[in-house]
């Protein structure tokens, strides 16, 4: 039954990068593209997909759900 809990902790974690992948193409294409300049750095996004990883498996309850998937 947790496991259940722990696993869809981690798909909304998950949704909530997506949802600001999908916000961020929108006001690339409706946006200046020099205000948005500073979030398409590869440095940028190097570093928020590590962030990425290290809350989903170095967390405890991350770790775990992972290992239920």
């Amino acid at each position: 039954m947790l496991g259940q809990h722990r696993t869809l902790n981690t798909v909304l974690i998950v949704f909530l990068l997506l949802w600001i992948l999908v916000i961020h193409l929108v006001l690339q294409k409706f946006i200046d593209e020099n205000i948005l300049s500073a979030l398409t750095n590869k440095t940028n996004k190097v570093l928020l997909f590590c962030a990425l990883i290290f809350t989903l498996l170095l967390t405890g309850n991350g770790r775990v759900a992972t290992f239920d998937l």
